[in-house]
């Protein structure tokens, strides 16, 4: 992420002061695919699972991760944001491990079963994609599942200056690299606030780390 992304990031959390309705890309639905992710894999079960959120910003999803049974880590560099998903989690009464920390520099001592991206790596462009990757089988046990929100490209002329990156699925592919097969895939036009709008292609992906064999 370039300096000016990140001074246009800290901005948009300072201004909302505190109140994540404030942000142009606020949601509270629930993530595609986290619920099917958490059943399909019994994560939750026995209090068993462990996930990551990167890039966790207003800490309305890792809440809905933690309300579904997994013990949550949360990750933003922003302090702003993670004063914000700390009182999130708290208003909501979950008990989330919200960590002030850049992504491309987060080593945590154990991998987790589910990692939780919407919003950190559409950010990211050059050097910063090889680190991602890097750090993504760092972060991801074998087996696991990735969840990525990434902003889809509709069109060839579909691109800001400033904001998220665009691209297309083949493009994501390459990116989070081999270790991890593509499970499902939606997306949706969605009109959102200049600048990033008026219209945007939100797009989810379901990954799934392979297992080592015997």
């Amino acid at each position: 992420m370039s300096k000016i992304q990140k001074s246009v990031m800290q901005r948009f959390f300072r201004d909302a002061a505190g109140d994540a309705t404030r942000l142009p890309w606020h949601s509270e639905e629930p993530p595609p695919f986290l619920a099917r992710a958490v059943d399909a894999r019994a994560l939750a079960r026995d209090g068993g699972g462990r996930a990551l959120d990167v890039g966790c910003g207003s800490g309305h999803f890792a809440a809905c991760m933690a309300e579904l049974g997994l013990a949550v880590t949360a990750i933003d560099y922003i302090p702003d944001a993670v004063a914000m998903a700390r009182e999130t989690c708290r208003r909501r009464g979950v008990a989330v491990d919200v960590v002030e920390a850049d992504a491309l520099e987060y080593r945590p001592d154990e991998p987790f079963d589910l990692v939780f991206d919407s919003g950190c790596l559409h950010n990211m462009s050059g050097a910063e994609l090889a680190a991602y990757r890097r750090r993504l089988a760092h972060w991801l046990a074998p087996g696991g599942d990735y969840l990525l929100g990434h902003w889809g490209r509709r069109h060839f002329l579909d691109w800001r200056p400033i904001g998220p990156r665009r691209r297309r699925p083949e493009e994501i592919e390459r990116i989070v690299g081999p270790d991890v097969e593509l499970v499902d895939f939606s997306e949706v036009d969605e009109r959102v606030p200049l600048p990033f709008g008026p219209w945007v292609r939100m797009a989810s992906y379901w990954f799934r780390r392979g297992t080592p064999p015997n």
